[in-house]
């Protein structure tokens, strides 16, 4: 039966990648490397064993002269370091339910005088579901296929993780763009302190949108345009209050993706990775 390096030299040459086999006595610390190794250890990558306590063994690559981060390492294998035996499943429902519960509680503080304390309980339990979400679902996609495929898969949730970011991104911020210029349109449109003249050059320049600035911006740009006092506070008011219904309304497609992903979670197993069905 052919050893590691055979198998490693016969699966690169079966897929046609150019390499060179460099022989050297055995290297275990960087400054064995540099003593003992006719390169530098930023030109080649080590890799390191460990093994689970569930069973199974996992092999690192990193750069020589890198260090192991064993908490990045635990987490995109899958390794909880609190509940080892935790059931999958459980773990990224609770990681969703975080999600869900910060998106929640934000939707419910914003107001338009709010500050910035508001979203520390948020990002709180939106950082435990990130992080949960995170401990699992990589270990999860790679260990579900063959040890010859696990590059490719690691490969496509990479890219569909990135890609969901992007339109996730993309069509919240789309909505909440639409929702602010709707609302300040209306919001204008029903303030009695605003003229009629005022009112209908508006509804014409904004039909295409409105641009998401500060109030510090706005007042300026209607300082400049000589509109009286009374007037750019009814419209400052008017694009409050449309920032807000902006921002929940992209807040609550995201709680309803959310409940989605809740339901779908249903498909993650519940043993543990690198542990034999019960």
């Amino acid at each position: 039966m052919p050893g590691p390096t055979e198998r490693i030299v016969e699966r690169l040459t079966a897929r046609g990648v150019p390499f060179t086999i460099h022989e050297h006595v055995p290297a275990r610390t960087v400054a064995d490397a540099l003593e003992r190794l006719p390169f530098s250890p930023d030109a080649y990558l080590k890799t390191v064993a460990f093994r689970l306590k569930a069973g199974g063994w996992v092999l690192a690559t990193l750069r020589g002269a890198d260090r192991v981060e064993y908490r990045r390492l635990a987490a995109a294998l899958g390794v909880p370091r609190l509940f080892p035996s935790a059931s999958p499943r459980l773990v990224v429902r609770a990681g969703l339910f975080a999600l869900l519960a910060g998106t929640v509680v934000l939707l419910a503080a914003l107001e338009p005088d709010s500050g910035a304390e508001i979203v520390l309980v948020p990002m709180l339990l939106i950082g435990l579901g990130i992080g949960a979400l995170a401990s699992q679902l990589g270990a999860i996609t790679v260990s579900a296929v063959p040890d010859d495929q696990s590059p490719e898969v690691g490969g496509i949730q990479n890219t569909m993780t990135n890609l969901g970011a992007s339109m996730g991104t993309a069509l919240a911020g789309s909505i909440m763009i639409g929702v602010v210029a709707s609302s300040f349109v209306a919001g204008i449109l029903a303030s009695p302190d605003i003229p009629a003249r005022v009112k209908e050059q508006a509804q014409v320049e904004l039909a295409g949108g409105v641009p998401f600035i500060s109030d510090a911006d706005l007042e300026a740009a209607l300082d400049d345009a000589h509109v009286r006092r009374r007037t750019t506070d009814a419209a400052l008011e008017a694009y409050g209050e449309a920032r807000i219904d902006g921002l929940r309304a992209a807040l609550a497609i995201l709680a309803l993706l959310d409940l989605v992903a809740l339901f779908l979670a249903q498909r993650i197993p519940t043993t543990p990775v690198g542990r034999a069905p019960e």
